[in-house]
């Protein structure tokens, strides 16, 4: 498995929900990403193309993505709260021989 950073996550997601909406805006208030999104239709194939953005940009990656619904704003925008989590447990051993390796667990 390669190294990856969240930046690069993010981009490779962003750069997906660029194919639905062009012009899509994002605002980090609190360390929370907000992406705000122009949509004219129901707001299930929107959500189903967040899920896919997030899907590809998460592929052969340990990560989860939680996508949450905001509101809708007064320009017909939808908001959500994006956030993508890596787990703070180790997978694997390290050879340093730490206290909580994963070998002591078994």
């Amino acid at each position: 498995m390669s190294t990856f950073t969240l930046d690069q996550i993010w981009e490779t997601f962003l750069q997906q929900l660029r194919l639905v909406d062009n012009d899509l805006t994002t605002n980090t208030i609190s360390y929370q990403t907000f992406i705000y999104l122009r949509w004219d239709g129901p707001r299930e194939p929107l959500e189903q193309a967040l899920q896919h953005a997030a899907g590809r940009a998460m592929r052969g990656k340990i990560v989860t993505a939680s996508i949450r619904y905001v509101r809708m704003t007064d320009l017909n925008e939808y908001v959500y709260a994006i956030r993508f989590l890596v787990p703070l447990r180790k997978r694997f051993c390290c050879g340093n021989g730490c206290t909580d390796c994963i070998l002591l667990k078994s």
